[in-house]
């Protein structure tokens, strides 16, 4: 009963991020000027942008094969592209429940543990998360410009003044210094009781993960095929976002660069702990587009286009997949 409140708490909790996050990208937006881009937007793109996801979720199903035979099995193709499309599905509803999900969707179908088709998962995030750091550094580099004056304006500026305020010795920095010498003081205290906490285990479950996801990728023999897999499904991610551009008037003229930032940008939007990505994406996109001066309508817009076509693709392929493997369990029973 205990694991059923917390639970329930925790979507509740992550139900109000995705909301707040709506409310933001959503605040001060001229809804009328919104759905005039609707209504103009020119929906073939947003179908190849589509088509480009399927490729990518082929690919990925292929990729996960790739890590699941070396433990000696060998699932069929359509049974892990199922399970991985009701994952999908699933992450819809509840951020991070997806991961178990299609882990459990292919150890009925093919009976492999879960444990290590949990494992195997591990290694996809941690060559994912090689990926997007790379892109990330990549893309920071070629539009220094752009981001420099973002970061100058948003982040370094306001840091900048927030810390020479803290030399002055008013009542709200000797109340920040308070708190900051009992945080250390609680941590030095309590590290030992800090480290047994779930969280904090799940974080260093994580960190071995990416360790050990990254010596299995080197040392593994169809090495080739997986990073072909990786390079096929990010390429498709790329076009997932780039293809919409022309959809659009607004965000027409942007360059394939731009294409990949807003790729990395959705995918931090997406992988935050909101149902779905909702709100996250569409903050995070809009606030990425807002750089290369684009109204904030044009970049809720198209950040819905994106989000909402791509959600609608994987309930109904989701839902799709669900029930194929059911029948296919329900014959085998037979």
């Amino acid at each position: 009963m205990k694991n059923i409140f917390l639970k329930s708490l925790k979507y509740f909790f992550f139900l109000l991020i995705a909301i707040l996050l709506l409310y933001y990208a959503f605040k001060g937006v001229d809804l009328k000027k919104v759905k005039e881009a609707f209504t103009s937007a020119n929906y073939f793109w947003v179908l190849l942008s589509i088509i480009a996801a399927f490729i990518a979720y082929v690919s990925r199903a292929l990729r996960w094969k790739l890590l699941i035979e070396p433990m000696g099995f060998n699932p069929k193709t359509s049974n892990t592209y199922h399970a991985l499309m009701v994952g999908y599905f699933a992450n819809i509803a509840f951020p991070r429940l997806g991961e178990l999900v299609r882990c459990g969707s292919l150890n009925k179908s093919e009976k492999i543990p879960v444990n290590k088709l949990f494992g195997t998962v591990l290694i996809e995030r941690a060559s994912d998360l090689i990926v997007l750091l790379f892109l990330l550094i990549f893309v920071f580099v070629i539009e220094i410009n752009v981001f420099g004056a973002f970061l100058k304006e948003y982040i370094f500026s306001p840091f900048y003044r927030k810390f020479q305020s803290l030399f002055t010795f008013s009542l709200t920095a000797i109340i920040v210094y308070s708190v900051v010498f009992l945080f250390i003081l609680f941590f030095f205290l309590y590290r030992q009781k800090i480290g047994r906490l779930r969280s904090i285990r799940k974080f260093k479950l994580l960190l071995y993960g990416v360790m050990s996801g990254f010596k299995t990728i080197i040392h593994m023999k169809k090495r080739r095929y997986y990073i072909m897999h990786t390079i096929i499904i990010w390429v498709m991610y790329f076009f997932m976002t780039y293809l919409v551009f022309f959809s659009l008037e607004a965000t027409s003229g942007l360059k394939p660069i731009d294409g990949l930032f807003l790729t990395i940008v959705g995918g931090i939007g997406m992988s935050l702990p909101a149902p779905g990505g909702i709100g996250s994406y569409h903050y995070f996109i809009s606030l990425g587009l807002s750089l290369y001066g684009i109204s904030k309508e044009s970049g809720i817009a198209f950040a819905t286009i994106v989000h909402e076509s791509q959600a609608l693709f994987v309930i109904i392929m989701g839902i799709t997949s669900l029930l194929i493997l059911f029948f296919k369990r329900k014959r085998i029973a037979k």
